[in-house]
């Protein structure tokens, strides 16, 4: 196997024990500069709940450098798995520089508003969730209250930290 296998495994939607797991792992081990297959070990590892496993991966591959196209999403997965071994405030980082270029993303804003819960900012993160809804909106469910729900967001964030929202 080599890493234009490993990128056929790219998919997150994979059973956390489907076939391939291990071969995929045992791969990223062999190549351990193969930018592919550190990143299909990384999002192999995050799907089957080895969330410290998947840091080391997205280490390896973040050194190694994440082209463009896929960076955004390699920095959400990240920064989610970040959160979940217990590195919030790591997590908060990689999401507020992501917001720069991304200010409009609603998965982006939904992911911060875990983080910031994880961190203990609750009415923040309340706010971040609004917002995501509000991006995300398909201008018929939300329509009717998008002024409402800006003017509770606002309230809310303004209670809360310097967070991007």
């Amino acid at each position: 196997m080599d890493g234009e296998k490993a990128e056929t495994w790219l998919l997150k939607d994979l059973e956390p024990d489907y076939e391939g797991y291990t071969q995929v792992i045992f791969l990223a081990k062999q190549h351990p500069t193969d930018l592919n297959a550190q990143i299909a070990a990384a999002y192999a590892c995050d799907r089957a709940g080895d969330e410290h496993q998947a840091v080391r991966f997205y280490e390896i591959a973040w050194a190694l450098g994440i082209p463009s196209a896929l960076r955004f999403e390699f920095l959400i997965g990240l920064s989610s798995t970040l959160r979940n071994v217990g590195r919030a405030q790591a997590s908060l980082d990689w999401l507020e520089k992501l917001s720069k270029e991304h200010p409009e993303n609603a998965a982006l804003a939904a992911f911060m508003a875990l983080t910031l819960h994880a961190l203990g900012q609750t009415e923040l993160a309340l706010a971040m969730m609004l917002e995501a809804a509000l991006k995300a909106g398909d201008g018929k469910g939300l329509a009717p209250y998008t002024r409402a729900l800006t003017e509770y967001r606002n309230g809310l964030s303004a209670t809360g930290s310097s967070a991007t929202v």
